[in-house]
């Protein structure tokens, strides 16, 4: 009876399919006796495209002229460039009808609930129509929905001149889609308009006003207007609490945002001072499981924060917990993952770190795609942890391609951009092309000071990032034995990293065992052995005897000894060797 059903089944689903195929292919032997000569294949190679453009799921030279048998074939092409418009207009559609409806007040509801539809109904017809001129050229298979987003865009001013609410949340969802796509400045345009129709109409106060000024912050932050961000965000905090009072969940998620902003300064001490009281203001919550996603977004930028400050015992702690909560594994779950690989690298634990790292940016790549920014940051970071292992050639690859795919999908403005260009730097010098290094060096602080004036911010040398740059071109400038030159930066760096990070902090000892290594090739031995034996003892306290770095400083100790002649002291510290570590 089993058997019997089956065999049923299938003799169905082979109908199905002949009575398709018939469908398709009756067009062929059609054109083939068209009465008009001109209206036929004009040779046996054009029947045989048609029967590949069958294969390959195109239109047929023999099928209808239609616009509806064309979009079809294309459909059936590209599920998933259709699908991933069709998103976007299920996203933006649904969220105008439901924020325009929520904005009616409860009197006439019927009636302008009515309204509102008509209205969502006219913005469905704009985005639609966004999406069939996207297309217009003949180019729609090479087309994006980040292309339909800026095609969207070009056609809103004055569409919408009589329906401000709507022209706000339309607004205001390109501008949400534009911002992730990293593209900062179109969204801040959209942004900027959509807060101002709603201050005007809603109030400053109200709910969605005070959600587009968040977003306009967010916007901000990434084109490096970071102190524009953060005295948007604090006046919006003093309208929610007197709006809304104290204890106003929204008020949690800005100080959580505003830590990030800190974060990004080099500012740790006040990132976690902001980042404590959205914890504390999550915990007297009254429900706080409906709002896990905040604590979620509090622990991972307590990771990052602590990560920034060596402190990586604290970092994993709280990475962890962030992965163990019951949340879908989406662009955050995935960029937390990414972070803690990068902990374990900064531990030493290249292996955990490896592993980690490629199982993220597999998912990425499947889930984001090959060229969005998380995927990218991932693959960097991949790089970065093969680096630290000494597998150069490996590093390269990812490396390199990840700035190439970076390059294009965001230019040269984004802050990943420069990001990616100094860790290419950095392997180049290790692998000895100083010249190449150079010129990455040079590029990388151009885009970076580029970005600060675009963002109206003045240059901070003692920002951690700036210090890095500066220890890395030092390291770059001993290699290449402009010895003077190489003291003067490696010493800056260091001066800079124990007043803004500590005398502990892993890049000040970092600068310490590098700066160390250019006396040793003076033979400057006094100077030499000082550092050496700082840089030691400091990694010895703060990352354990057996990380990769603490035993590099230990092996320099040991070759220093050698070289000064001191051939005692070598093999007293040779015998302090961790049982089990190569040389």
């Amino acid at each position: 009876a089993e058997a019997a059903k089956i065999a049923e089944m299938r003799r169905t689903q082979i109908s199905t399919l002949a009575r398709h195929l018939r469908k398709e292919l009756e067009w062929i032997p059609l054109k083939a006796m068209r009465k008009q000569r001109s209206e036929r294949y004009r040779s046996a190679s054009e029947l045989a495209d048609d029967i590949e453009n069958y294969l390959k799921g195109t239109p047929l030279i023999a099928g209808p002229l239609s616009a509806g048998y064309k979009l079809k074939k294309f459909v059936r092409r590209n599920r998933i460039l259709v699908g991933g418009i069709a998103a976007v207009l299920v996203v933006l559609v649904a969220g105008i009808m439901v924020s325009t409806i929520l904005a009616i007040g409860q009197a006439r509801a019927r009636a302008e609930a009515e309204r509102a539809r008509s209205q969502a109904q006219d913005v469905s017809d704009y985005l639609m129509t966004s999406v069939m001129d996207t297309g217009r050229d003949g180019l729609l298979l090479e087309r994006t929905w980040e292309d339909f987003l800026d095609n969207a865009v070009k056609g809103l001013e004055g569409r919408f001149e009589d329906q401000p609410l709507v022209e706000a949340e339309l607004r205001y969802s390109l501008g949400h889609k534009l911002r992730d796509a990293r593209k900062p400045e179109t969204a801040i345009e959209l942004l900027e308009r959509a807060h101002q129709l709603r201050v005007q109409h809603l109030g400053p106060a109200e709910s969605s006003t005070l959600q587009t000024a968040m977003l306009l912050g967010g916007a901000y932050n990434q084109v490096g207007r970071l102190d524009v961000t953060i005295g948007m965000w604090t006046d919006q905090i003093e309208l929610m609490r007197k709006a809304r009072g104290d204890g106003y969940w929204r008020i949690m998620l800005l100080k959580t945002a505003i830590a990030g902003l800190h974060r990004t300064l080099g500012n740790y001490k006040e990132a976690e001072a902001c980042l404590d009281e959205a914890l504390e203001r999550w915990r007297q919550l009254s429900d706080p499981y409906t709002f896990r996603g905040r604590l979620f977004a509090i622990q991972r930028s307590r990771g990052e924060n602590y990560l920034a400050q060596g402190r990586y015992a604290e970092a994993e702690q709280v990475l962890r917990q962030a992965l163990e909560m019951d949340f879908p594994l989406d662009v955050r779950r995935l960029t937390c993952r990414k972070t803690l690989s990068s902990v374990y690298r900064a531990q030493g634990r290249y292996a955990e770190a490896e592993q980690l790292c490629e199982w993220t940016l597999g998912l990425m790549r499947e889930d984001l795609g090959e060229d969005h920014w998380a995927t990218l940051g991932a693959q960097c970071e991949l790089g970065r942890i093969l680096m630290e292992q000494g597998r150069l050639p490996e590093s390269e690859k990812l490396i390199s391609e990840a700035l190439r795919k970076q390059r294009i999908k965001y230019g040269n403005a984004d802050g990943n951009t420069s990001l990616f260009i100094k860790v290419l730097a950095v392997l180049r010098t290790r692998q000895g092309e100083y010249a190449d290094a150079n010129d990455l060096f040079t590029e990388g602080r151009d885009l970076y000071i580029e970005k600060l004036k675009d963002g109206k911010q003045p240059p901070d040398e003692s920002h951690p990032n700036g210090l890095e740059t500066i220890n890395w071109i030092g390291v770059l400038r001993r290699e290449q034995g402009q010895y003077e030159e190489a003291a003067r930066l490696l010493n800056e760096a260091l001066e800079g990293r124990k007043t803004r990070l500590g005398p502990d902090h892993p890049s000040t000892l970092e600068t310490m065992h590098e700066l160390a290594g250019l006396y040793k090739a003076q033979a400057q031995y006094e100077k030499a052995e000082s550092l050496l034996v700082q840089a030691l003892e400091g990694r010895r306290h703060k990352l354990g005897d057996t990380h990769p770095h603490t035993i590099e400083s230990l092996n320099n100790l040991i070759d220093l000894y050698d070289a000064w002649g001191r051939p005692e002291q070598a093999e007293q510290w040779r015998a302090k060797r961790p049982v089990n570590i190569d040389n």
